[in-house]
């Protein structure tokens, strides 16, 4: 993390399940292509903000992933334990 960039505890803890479930995807799926959570929670919990952001700062191909991240990101740590220990086991 750099933490020259991170404002807050709170904002870090974001940043560190955000980056948590990139772990997980990773874990399921080392070309990085596949969810870590189901879809249909990320598509009803999204954030339109957060959608708009990752259509004009990432690839396409990368969507998908960054969508779930950034939903997950303002979940708790248990969950995101839970999805990486899942993933990742």
């Amino acid at each position: 993390l750099c933490t020259d960039l991170i404002e807050d505890e709170a904002k870090a803890w974001e940043v560190l399940r955000h980056e948590a479930i990139h772990a997980a995807q990773g874990c399921i799926d080392p070309n990085m292509q596949t969810t870590a959570h189901r879809w249909a929670y990320v598509q009803k919990n999204a954030n339109e903000t957060d959608a708009q952001f990752i259509v004009r700062a990432y690839d396409q191909e990368d969507w998908a992933i960054e969508l779930e991240a950034f939903t997950l990101m303002r979940t708790s740590n248990a969950n995101v334990a839970a999805i990486v220990n899942s993933a990742c086991n």
